[in-house]
Order: C-alpha cells, then structure tokens, then sequence
C-alpha cells in the first residue's frame, strides 16, 4: 500500500470520527477546522496515553471503534446514495479523479512477448507507440483509454478501481483497499 493512500485512509477515518462526535464540527468554517481538529485530536491522544498503563487492549480499543464507527458511517452513506459496486451509483457510472488519470504512466509497448491488443477497440498496439499504462499494468490507446476513464474509475480488462472525486465512494475503496492488505498480512 502507497504512504499517500495510508494517509488519506487515516484523515477519513478521522473525518468519520469527527463527525460521530460532533457532525456540526465539519459544518464549520475553514479557518476554524485546524483548532477544531487539532483539540479532537489532542483529546484523542490524551485518552489512549491514560489507558497505556492499565490494560494492552485498551491501547487498540480507540483504533477498533473508530474503524467500526467508519463501516457504520460509510454503510449509512452507501444506503444513502445507493452506491453500486465497481465505482458506479446506481443509474450512472462514477468517472475517475482527474489527477489519478494524469498521473498514470505513458509506456512505449514492446512485442516481445506476442501481439499486444487493446481490449477497448480490438486493435494491435504498434510496436514503439507510447500507450497508458493503467495501475495494475493494463495497456491501453491513450484515444480509448481517455474517454472511457471520464465516464468510469475503473480498468477495462480486470476492473481494478482509480480513485475518484466521490467522497464517499472513495471512502469505500479505501476501506476495501485497508482490507484486503490486513487479510494478505494475516495469511
């Protein structure tokens, strides 16, 4: 998992224990939101560091109810919007964030290995051409792959999911990420 995916994992988490706490908190102003959060999570620090010395399952307590209160927030909100699986709400698909589809990788493609074939349009990729890379290592035509990522967020041959500008779809896909990673570290 990425450090800047860790990240965002962890501010939504914090947003969702924010909000459990106190949902008029992110109704505040911005210039109010850093003295806001900065005391709600002082007070979060304060608490788990009083419970360092009684019991170690108090020290994961905290990290568990947080996780559980987020799977609760995000459920409600999957309800809420009726969101459908691989990145779609129901009644239309979700498109990808822009900056993930700028960031992704133009590849130079190498017939090496046998014929090398856009599954959009069917057509060979030349040998030489630059082509999109998809995160999960998917070539693509830029002119195929363009169109099909302003309307989707995910690949068109295994179905991997970009992040998108939906808050809380990415919220979900976070989440699927976070656990799908804790069951590989487990086996």
């Amino acid at each position: 998992m990425k450090l800047r995916d860790l990240d965002a994992v962890l501010l939504l988490l914090f947003l969702c224990e924010t909000h459990q706490l106190d949902p008029d908190v992110l109704e505040a102003s911005a210039d109010s939101w850093r003295e806001i959060l900065g005391n709600m999570c002082s007070d979060n620090m304060l608490n788990s560091i009083s419970g360092l010395w009684t019991c170690d399952a108090g020290i994961l307590m905290p990290y568990i109810e947080t996780l559980v209160r987020c799977k609760r927030f995000i459920d409600i909100m999957a309800n809420h919007n009726h969101l459908g699986r691989g990145g779609e709400k129901e009644g239309y698909e979700i498109p990808a964030a822009r900056a993930a589809v700028v960031a992704l990788r133009a590849v130079e493609v190498l017939n090496a290995a046998g014929d090398v074939e856009c599954v959009i349009c069917k057509e060979e990729m030349s040998e030489g051409r630059d082509v999109c890379e998809m995160p999960c290592q998917h070539l693509f035509h830029w002119k195929c792959i363009l169109p099909w990522l302003s309307k989707r967020n995910t690949c068109p041959f295994c179905r991997s999911q970009l992040p998108t500008d939906d808050v809380f779809l990415e919220i979900q896909r976070l989440r699927e990420i976070l656990v799908k990673a804790s069951e590989l570290d487990v086996a």
